[in-house]
């Protein structure tokens, strides 16, 4: 991955400026992974690329707050998967923050989507989209913007888990409209430094004042 690469398409910059298949996405309350099989008509299956146990004092304000977590909490676990075809194309990529002491009970086994495999064991309560925001694909040199979006989810027994979530530009359009744009260092999966969330954007009536 090269910081600062160049890319050759200006993302959007309001929900209602991306293209239908986008805004399904971002308001997508369920699996990523269900609607991305059907959208590009072949089966996705997770692949895990990491999970690490990090202090409280590490992980981004705006995670520790929506977690309810301060500096001298229990320590969370922070898990990357991304979403893949047969081929191996990557459709999406993902990170988790989730209570380290929850973490044997609410991760996925090898293959399976996060939020799939919450719904099977029937832990999952809901989503509450927190944001969504433009962000450089990471897989890959080029850099491209791709959309992304952050989310809470709600466990039975009181787990919560903060989740940011980016999808391939090849598949789910981030662009409003073409034009040059230098890819800036926001993307939440970009391993330096580790943990690193996008804060949530400001609201459209704030844009437009």
């Amino acid at each position: 991955m090269v910081p600062g690469s160049e890319v050759a398409e200006r993302p959007a910059g309001r929900p209602w400026a991306y293209p239908e298949v986008t805004r399904l996405l971002l308001a997508f309350d369920g699996s990523a992974g269900r609607l991305l099989a059907a959208l590009v008509g072949t089966p996705v299956h997770a692949v895990p690329d990491g999970q690490e146990r990090v202090e409280p004092a590490a992980v981004p304000l705006v995670v520790r707050e929506a977690l309810a977590v301060d500096g001298a909490a229990l320590p969370l676990v922070l898990r990357r998967d991304r979403l893949v075809t047969p081929e191996g194309a990557t459709l999406a990529g993902s990170q988790a923050y989730l209570p380290a002491h929850l973490a044997e009970s609410l991760t996925p086994p090898p293959g399976v989507p996060l939020l799939r495999h919450l719904a099977q064991r029937r832990l999952l309560l809901g989503c509450r989209p927190v944001s969504f925001a433009p962000r450089s694909w990471p897989y890959g040199p080029a850099r491209p913007w791709s959309v992304g979006r952050d989310y809470l989810v709600d466990c039975r027994g009181g787990g919560r888990l903060w989740v940011s979530e980016q999808f391939s530009p090849e598949r789910i359009p981030a662009a409003a409209a073409p034009g040059p744009a230098p890819a800036p260092d926001l993307s939440p999966l970009d391993p330096a430094p580790a943990g690193q969330v996008l804060p949530a954007p400001a609201s459209p009536a704030a844009r437009e004042s």
